[in-house]
């Protein structure tokens, strides 16, 4: 089934593209490592793209971007969706970045021929380093997956637990406004073995949950946008 995601279907996405605001520090907003004494588990910084800005990008310029492929709009490639972007939106996506537990960021910059065009698929979560004068949004057209569809082959490990990218599926939500997935907490618990859950605001870096820190803010969660999980246990999330 054909349809456009819109606000009141909670996945059209808005990116932040401010050029003249100041970019987050590498050090801004990050949780730096740690050993909590009541759970055992190490927490290390979250990986973040600010590392990744290319040299010819200037400060203050341009930002990164989290959006998720939560319908399947036909681009396979990280070069499709940057080109679909760069077509349809008064913004420029300068790179797309993708996360691995295991072997850490692929980045493909239309104007490196050393990068990676790497695919894509319905629910993955990636970073884009957008540049443009004034916000404006991307709205993906396609075919919703099928309930049940979209899976997560999540990646574990004690004491340090591990960073995921995900999306959140789009059948996790509220049913009439009752159940489903609103909360970092309820993201927490029904992935399990989750010692952190982290969102990505592109002024001001992450914003972090932490199940074993009563100081920690529990935000708002919604379907179809990326999260980082940190995990102290290997599985597929949704189970099959």
């Amino acid at each position: 089934m054909k349809r456009l995601l819109s606000t009141a279907f909670a996945v059209v996405l808005l990116l932040g593209l401010a050029a003249l605001a100041v970019l987050a520090r590498p050090n801004e907003a990050v949780q730096t490592t740690s050993a909590r004494a009541d759970s055992g588990v190490t927490v290390n910084a979250p990986p973040s793209p600010l590392g990744k800005l290319p040299a010819s990008a200037k400060a203050g310029g341009p930002k990164y971007n989290t959006i998720a492929l939560a319908i399947d709009n036909g681009k396979a490639f990280a070069s499709e969706l940057v080109n679909d972007i760069n077509a349809t939106t008064g913004s420029t996506a300068l790179q797309a970045l993708k996360w691995d537990a295991t072997t850490g960021f692929a980045i493909y910059d239309p104007n490196d021929l050393f990068s990676v065009d790497f695919p894509l698929a319905v629910g993955d979560p990636v970073f884009l380093l957008m540049q443009g004068a004034s916000a404006t949004v991307y709205s993906l057209v396609g075919n919703v997956p099928a309930a049940g569809s979209v899976h997560f082959n999540l990646t574990g490990a004690t004491p340090a637990c591990k960073y995921n990218f995900i999306s959140v599926p789009l059948d996790k939500g509220p049913i009439n406004g009752i159940g489903g997935i609103t909360l970092a907490s309820e993201l927490a618990t029904n992935i399990g073995d989750v010692s952190q859950v982290l969102a990505w605001d592109p002024n001001t870096g992450f914003a972090i949950y932490d199940p074993n820190d009563l100081f920690s803010v529990d935000f708002s969660v919604q379907i179809g946008y990326p999260y980082y999980v940190c995990m102290t246990a290997s599985k597929t999330w949704p189970a099959p």
